[in-house]
C-alpha cells in the first residue's frame, strides 16, 4: 500500500521542493518505488531538479496534473450531455477508467535505482497555453458539480503500485493546497522558517490538514522579545542582543508554536502529552 506524503508550506522559500526532491531520491536509492507529483500548479518547478534525467527536460510535450484534471472534466461533461439526450447511461464508476494518474508519470533515467523507480507527474505541459489552462479551471465546480472527490479517490487506488507518493503542494491557502493537505495524503510535512508570520500561519495549515482530522485544537503563538536573559511574551517589535540570542528565541518560538498544537494529538497517541521528538529542538540550529 502506497504511503502518500504531502510537503506543504504556507510561504515560499522554505526549501519545500528541494527537501521533497532529496527525500524522493534517497527513497528510490533504497530500492523503493517512488512517485513525485508536482501539484504546485501556479509555480511548477519540481522537474528542474531532475531535468538531466528526463526525456523531456522542458516538459514541452509532457502532460501533467492540470491536463489530468481537465480530461476528467471533459469526460464528465460528455456523460452529463448523454444523460440529457437520453442516451444509454454509463455505469456509476465510469470515471475510474480516466483516473489512472500513472499514465502521466515520467520515469527518471537512472539505472542505479533498480529495482526501485523514481517517477514524476509534472504540473502540466509547459506551453503557451499552460497559464490559461490553470487559471480557467474551476475547482469548486470540479468538486460540487463533477464529483471530483470520488475521482481523486479512484486516482489514489492507481498509486498503489508505488511504495511512496510524494506531493509538492501549492503554498498558502488555495484550492490545490486543500486537495494536497486534506484529501490526498496520509502524512503532511509542514515546512517553515522561524519567522513570526510564517509560524503564525502554521495554525491555518493545521486546521486544514491532518491536525483537523483528529480535532487536536488550536495553535497558540506568542510574540517574543529577549529581555534580561529570558524570553517574555509581548506585542510589538522583537529585539535581540546577538545572533546567538536570536537563534535561541527562534527555537523557543517554533517549539512553543508546534508543541501547543500537537499536545492533544500526542495524548491521543498515548504519549501522555509529551512530544516524541522533544529532544530534537535542542539539536536544532537557528
Amino acid at each position: 500500500m502506497a504511503q502518500i506524503i504531502t510537503f506543504y508550506s504556507y510561504k515560499g522559500g522554505t526549501g519545500r521542493s528541494m527537501s521533497m526532491a532529496n527525500v524522493a531520491w534517497i527513497l528510490a536509492s533504497q530500492r523503493k518505488k517512488v512517485l513525485m507529483i508536482d501539484w504546485d500548479l501556479e509555480a511548477p518547478g519540481l522537474h528542474r531538479y531532475f531535468s538531466p534525467f528526463l526525456v523531456d527536460p522542458t516538459l514541452s510535450a509532457s502532460p501533467g496534473i492540470i491536463d489530468f484534471l481537465r480530461n476528467f472534466a471533459v469526460q464528465s461533461a460528455k456523460v452529463q450531455a448523454a444523460k440529457t439526450a437520453n442516451d444509454p447511461e454509463r455505469p456509476p464508476d465510469w470515471y475510474r477508467e480516466h483516473a489512472d494518474i500513472t499514465d502521466y508519470a515520467l520515469s527518471l533515467r537512472w539505472p542505479h535505482f533498480r529495482p526501485g523507480t523514481l517517477d514524476l507527474v509534472p504540473a502540466g505541459k509547459q506551453d503557451a497555453d499552460y497559464a490559461t489552462r490553470v487559471n480557467s479551471f474551476n475547482f469548486d465546480h470540479f468538486y460540487s458539480g463533477l464529483g471530483g472527490g470520488a475521482f481523486l479517490e479512484a486516482a489514489k487506488e492507481y498509486m498503489e503500485v508505488y511504495d511512496y507518493v510524494l506531493i509538492d503542494s501549492r503554498t498558502g491557502v488555495s484550492d490545490t493546497s486543500g486537495i494536497c493537505t486534506v484529501q490526498m495524503p496520509e502524512t503532511v510535512v509542514i515546512c517553515f522558517t522561524s519567522r513570526l508570520r510564517g509560524n503564525g500561519r502554521i495554525a491555518m495549515a493545521g486546521r486544514g490538514c491532518g491536525f483537523c482530522r483528529c480535532r487536536c485544537g488550536r495553535i497558540r503563538l506568542r510574540r517574543t522579545s529577549w529581555r534580561g536573559g529570558r524570553i517574555t511574551p509581548r506585542s510589538g517589535l522583537r529585539v535581540f542582543w546577538s545572533r546567538w540570542d536570536r537563534s535561541i528565541g527562534r527555537r523557543w518560538r517554533c517549539s512553543m508554536c508546534l508543541t501547543t498544537c500537537m499536545k492533544r494529538c500526542w495524548r491521543r497517541l498515548g504519549t501522555g502529552g509529551m512530544s516524541p521528538g522533544r529532544r530534537s529542538w535542542g539539536r536544532m540550529r537557528g
